[in-house]
């Protein structure tokens, strides 16, 4: 690794060992992809940082694996759907007709919002748990990591939170201590508001 902090005198030539401990493992590298970094730094050493700039991300080398220290594009675009599955809500022809997210991680830390609106022709209750995947892998499971929010214009708004299933990495909606199914109302226009903060795996 460098050997710490050192000044190059004027007119000095520095030798292999000044130019390979105070320079070259001391600088950001960047490259295109994780791969390639990878195919370049064979043999990475504990502090080394690296930018990947497909991703707009910032990787720091632990001493045994390279982990994203962050995204320095900032807020980051994301569009939440359904978990694929047999209980799925049926929303009819409607679907969602709008939805939107956004996100940002920082380190291990993710934060984000998302809204998604019911169609507004042909939606239902629906019989399944309202459940979607995460835009980056949860550490944990079983924990509240959000609230969730639902309103419409013909029903009673409901209040609740957004977690993480027991033994699942998707985000639930629950409302009233139960997961949000076809026992709370969903109809045409109805707004879904969500916002989370969780610790990435």
């Amino acid at each position: 690794m460098g050997s710490g902090f050192r000044l190059i005198g004027a007119g000095e030539n520095p030798t292999a060992a000044n130019l390979n401990n105070y320079l070259s493992k001391q600088v950001v590298m960047t490259f295109a992809t994780t791969t390639a970094r990878d195919a370049a730094v064979t043999s990475p050493e504990e502090g080394m940082v690296a930018a990947i700039t497909d991703d707009d991300l910032l990787t720091v080398y632990t001493g045994s694996a390279w982990v994203e220290y962050g995204r320095y594009g900032a807020w980051q675009s994301w569009t939440p759907t359904l978990t694929a599955s047999t209980t799925n809500p049926s929303l009819g022809s409607g679907g969602f007709y709008q939805v939107t997210g956004r996100y940002m991680r920082l380190g291990s830390l993710v934060i984000g919002y998302a809204l998604m609106i019911a169609g507004n022709t042909g939606v239902s209750a629906g019989s399944g748990t309202y459940r979607f995947p995460l835009p980056v892998t949860p550490a944990g499971a079983n924990i509240q990591i959000g609230t969730g929010y639902t309103t419409a214009t013909s029903v009673n708004g409901y209040a609740g939170m957004l977690r993480l299933g027991s033994g699942i990495q998707d985000g639930e909606l629950w409302v009233n201590g139960a997961a949000w199914t076809a026992s709370n109302p969903i109809t045409n226009g109805t707004q879904i508001r969500l916002h989370f903060t969780y610790e990435a795996a």
